[in-house]
C-alpha cells in the first residue's frame, strides 16, 4: 500500500501511518480521526489525483490540436498571402498594404532529445543530418605500377 515516489498525491509515510491505524488502532477513536476516516480521505486524495491526470491529459491533448491548427493557420496565410501578392501586381495601394505584412515564421514544437544514460552519466544528445560522404581513395601509384607490370608481362 506505500508509495514511494516524490511526487505521490500520497506520501509514504501517510500509508504507514493509515496502515497503522487498519491494523493496530482500528478500534480506537481520536476527536475526527480513526481509521475510516483517514481511508476515506486517502480514497478522496487518489480520486482527485486522478481527476487532475485526466485534465492534464485533456490539456496536453487541446494544446497539440491547437498547435496543428496553428500550423495549418500559417501555411494557408503564407498562400494567402502570395495570391495576393500576384493579384495585386496592378494594384500598387493594395500591393503595399500586403507587403507591410510580415507573417514571420510558424512555429517549431521543440524535438526531444533522445538522451542515453550511461553509469550515471548523460549522453549529449547527437547532430542530426547526413555523414560526410568518404572521399574516394585514389588508387596509389606502387598500385598502377603493379598493374602495368603484370598487364606488360602476361602473354598475349
Amino acid at each position: 500500500m506505500a508509495a514511494n515516489d516524490d511526487n505521490a498525491p500520497i506520501p509514504s509515510p501517510v500509508y504507514d501511518l493509515v496502515a497503522i491505524f487498519e491494523e493496530q488502532l482500528s478500534e480506537v477513536q481520536f476527536p475526527n480521526v480513526n481509521h475510516q476516516t483517514l481511508a476515506s480521505l486517502v480514497e478522496h486524495v487518489r480520486a482527485s489525483a486522478e481527476a487532475v491526470a485526466a485534465a492534464q491529459a485533456q490539456v496536453a491533448t487541446a494544446e497539440a490540436a491547437l498547435g496543428d491548427s496553428r500550423d495549418e493557420l500559417f501555411v494557408r496565410a503564407e498562400q494567402a498571402l502570395a495570391y495576393a501578392k500576384i493579384y495585386a501586381a496592378t494594384d500598387a495601394k493594395l500591393l503595399e498594404r500586403l507587403n507591410g505584412i510580415e507573417l514571420g515564421k510558424a512555429q517549431k514544437k521543440p524535438l526531444k532529445a533522445k538522451v542515453k544514460e550511461h553509469d550515471g552519466i548523460e549522453a549529449a544528445p547527437r547532430k542530426k543530418g547526413r555523414k560526410a560522404r568518404a572521399e574516394p581513395s585514389e588508387p596509389s601509384v606502387t598500385a598502377f605500377d603493379q598493374a602495368s607490370d603484370t598487364a606488360e608481362n602476361s602473354p598475349n
